[in-house]
């Protein structure tokens, strides 16, 4: 993230330490009880160049440590046999300038726009388990797809990847 050198740069926890209010849900949360709900991902400000973040490095890897740490003590001794997985598809959002030969791709800056027109397409019923949630990207030319409830292990899991 890019920040004046003498303000660090803002916490990895979704910003619950600098009194940021809480993100927002991807969707109202699992209804598998063994299904951990997740939290897009929202990036405030730019990326930094690589040569510009190396004094940060220290303390991203620190902090991702943490939070896989936290995250394995959270689920340590879940109980639940069935396998569940997802799929994610980031879509790049792109529009045509010109005519002919002279025609060209740009990317399109829209995808937060976009976003509540997908999810009003995707359609809000809750009982619709085959659909997806559409998640902000790490750039605003950026959406990603991902199921709006995990598969299960079992051939029925596979064919619903086709209908989601």
């Amino acid at each position: 993230l890019r920040t004046s050198p003498a303000r660090p740069p803002p916490p990895l926890d979704g910003g619950a330490s600098a009194g940021l209010p809480p993100r927002p849900a991807a969707h109202p949360g699992p209804a598998h009880p063994c299904a951990l709900p997740m939290a897009p991902l929202h990036l405030l400000g730019k990326p930094l160049p690589f040569e510009e973040s190396k004094p940060y490095l220290k303390k991203v890897r620190a902090s991702g440590v943490r939070q896989f740490i936290n995250l394995y003590r959270r689920v340590e001794n879940l109980q639940c046999s069935e396998l569940l997985w997802g799929d994610e598809i980031e879509y790049h959002v792109m529009r045509l300038e010109g005519e002919g030969a002279g025609r060209q791709v740009k990317l399109s800056l829209r995808a937060p726009e976009l976003l509540e027109q997908l999810a009003d397409a995707e359609g809000s019923d809750p009982r619709r388990v085959d659909g997806c949630a559409w998640h902000a990207e790490y750039g605003r030319w950026m959406v990603e797809a991902t199921p709006r409830e995990p598969y299960g292990g079992d051939a029925t899991g596979l064919l619903r990847v086709g209908r989601s």
